[in-house]
């Protein structure tokens, strides 16, 4: 008999981001195994993120904001997660009125959380050079900037493509989760496993569009060549 399994918001963010390109945007599971070596001065670059990533579970961003130094768009991702987040949440609970002894069944890791992302960008590497560092990838990390002595975020994922991405599916997570939410608080889910059938059919509906016009983009063009000289 076929099981429909766990599907977690984080476990279908896994899968769009895979299939938008961006698969560096998702650090991996913690590993203690291959625990990274950090280098020196990295302790003040992991305090620093650690301090930033804690001020995503606010109600408001307004301390983020005071520790942020990147760009405004850099800030509207920023704010899209905190945005998916809350509503992950939301969704979370919502699941634990309606269904207490399933969720208590269910194991916490991979679930999108602030909790969950401190622990993972635990297990990512850090770089630094000179004032400015890297968590994660080269390409999709999370990156800082030292400034009066102090480390500050200048953004979740650096890399321009995959932060545009990333802005237009948090609104989706946000609003799959706060439907869902609302249709297992009214009764239309007879089990755990069918709200999350529910909403894994709503977050695919919802990211189509973005899939949609990933695929469509025109390959790049190579510059002309300048016609030689007469």
């Amino acid at each position: 008999m076929h099981r429909f399994g766990i599907v977690t918001l984080a476990a279908l963010l896994t899968i769009t981001i895979a299939r938008l390109g961006l698969a560096q945007a998702l650090p991996p599971q913690p590993n203690a195994a291959t625990k990274p070596v950090d280098p020196p001065g990295a302790p003040a670059v992991r305090s620093a993120v650690r301090e930033f990533v804690a001020t995503l579970d606010a109600t408001d961003l307004t301390a983020a904001r005071g520790l942020f130094a990147g760009t405004e768009d850099g800030f509207k991702l920023i704010e899209g997660f905190h945005h998916a987040i809350k509503a992950a949440q939301r969704a979370k609970d919502a699941m634990t009125r309606r269904f207490p002894e399933e969720v208590t069944k269910r194991p916490a890791a991979g679930e999108m959380s602030v909790a969950s992302m401190l622990q993972r960008l635990e297990s990512e590497p850090v770089t630094i050079d000179a004032d400015t560092a890297n968590v994660g990838r080269p390409v999709g990390g999370l990156t800082l900037k030292q400034t009066g002595g102090k480390w500050r975020v200048t953004s979740l994922i650096n890399d321009p493509q995959g932060q545009q991405r990333m802005n237009q599916l948090m609104p989706i997570i946000a609003q799959v989760s706060d439907e869902v939410a609302a249709e297992v608080d009214a009764g239309k889910y007879k089990t755990m496993i069918d709200a999350e059938k529910g909403f894994a059919l709503k977050m695919r509906i919802g990211a189509s569009a973005i899939l949609k016009s990933v695929t469509s983009q025109p390959a790049t063009s190579p510059p002309a060549s300048t016609p030689p000289a007469r």
